[in-house]
């Protein structure tokens, strides 16, 4: 299902990893960001 955004306006989205992923993928946090944002562009979704 599609939402449709109202205009001029910004959708946002929180997402918690444990530490627990972060330490059993050997990443920080920042890491963990670059990561999703490469594979979102690589998917062309960015």
């Amino acid at each position: 299902m599609m939402l449709k955004q109202p205009k001029n306006t910004e959708l946002t989205m929180s997402i918690i990893t444990s530490d627990e992923i972060l330490m059993a993928t050997r990443m920080t946090e920042p890491e963990m960001k670059q990561e999703i944002a490469v594979m979102l562009f690589q998917k062309d979704k960015l």
